[in-house]
């Protein structure tokens, strides 16, 4: 049995290795990369006695698919509980996942030993993949708006932003007594802006037929809570998957770090995370998780 600890990056991974020498733990740190010969020297390497710990990154939800099949466990460390002081190398890095993951299983694998993130499985993740998308669409829609009102602005002319999701915009577009170079500028984007528009319809249409095949029931009992829109259940359950993995409202609305935090003496309140969930921000937060909680024991 070995304890691996991985700092993963794009083209390459560092790998602490926890072994016995001569009657010693010692910590061999080793360097491969994505390459086929460098990268099947490490898999090779796994037994099925092994745990393994990598650092949460863009990739680390699949290399865990990789890896999971060829060890004993598989874990992904939660990094918001990483502490860093002085130099941060890969080879530190990947010696403070062994180091914790050395310690985690030599107790018992208690959960509290080792905060480590939810593995979703790739239905999960393409769901999660298509709400990303779909914000970054919301995004450059108001970005190319803003161009449009600015550059309107500059003119002289002063419309309500609201006009510019009108459908009769484009006639407007033709009286507006602008140069040439600035109506060509204003027709591009209002252009951009009708494509990137169908394009947020499509990836929309995707989110319902996956987030509706997927979690049919939730979404059908949170419709019944004011305030909540399709979307915005899909959305939900998209983060959450299963509430059976919360014990209470509390842990639930700490998972989706939306709740402030209130001071000993209760004079005042920090701000929600602003990493939290956009669309589950302002949203109700105890009332579905009862809901969702009972549901899961009727399933039961």
């Amino acid at each position: 049995m070995s304890c691996y600890g991985i700092d993963l990056h794009s083209d390459r991974f560092t790998v602490a290795r926890m072994v016995m020498k001569e009657d010693k733990l010692q910590e061999v740190v080793s360097t491969f990369t994505f390459k086929e010969e460098s990268y099947a020297k490490f898999m090779g390497s796994l037994t099925e006695s092994d745990y393994v710990l990598l650092e949460n990154s863009t990739k680390a939800f699949w290399f865990h698919d990789q890896v999971r099949p060829r060890v004993k466990a598989c874990l992904v460390y939660d990094t918001n509980d990483l502490r860093s002081s002085g130099n941060k190398t890969d080879k530190i890095d990947g010696r403070h996942l062994v180091r914790k993951l050395s310690f985690y299983v030599a107790m018992g694998e208690r959960n509290q030993d080792l905060p480590t993130v939810y593995v979703p499985d790739a239905e999960i993740r393409e769901l999660r993949g298509l709400f990303t998308t779909y914000r970054l669409y919301n995004k450059t829609k108001v970005q190319i708006k803003n161009r449009i009102y600015s550059i309107l602005k500059q003119n002289g002319i002063c419309i309500d932003r609201g006009e510019i999701d009108k459908k009769g915009f484009a006639s407007l577009i033709e009286g507006f007594e602008v140069a040439q170079v600035w109506k060509f500028q204003i027709v591009s984007a209002y252009r951009a802006l009708q494509n990137l528009q169908m394009e947020q319809d499509g990836i929309k249409d995707q989110i319902y037929l996956r987030g509706y095949r997927r979690f049919k029931r939730e979404v059908e009992l949170l419709l019944g809570i004011r305030g909540f829109s399709p979307l915005t259940a899909i959305a939900l359950m998209s983060d959450v998957i299963d509430v059976s993995r919360f014990a209470n409202a509390k842990s639930f609305c700490s998972y989706l770090r939306a709740t402030p935090r209130v001071r000993p003496n209760f004079s005042a309140r920090s701000r929600i995370n602003s990493l939290a969930n956009m669309e589950l921000r302002a949203g109700p937060r105890e009332p579905f998780w009862l809901h969702l909680r009972d549901l899961h024991g009727d399933a039961e």
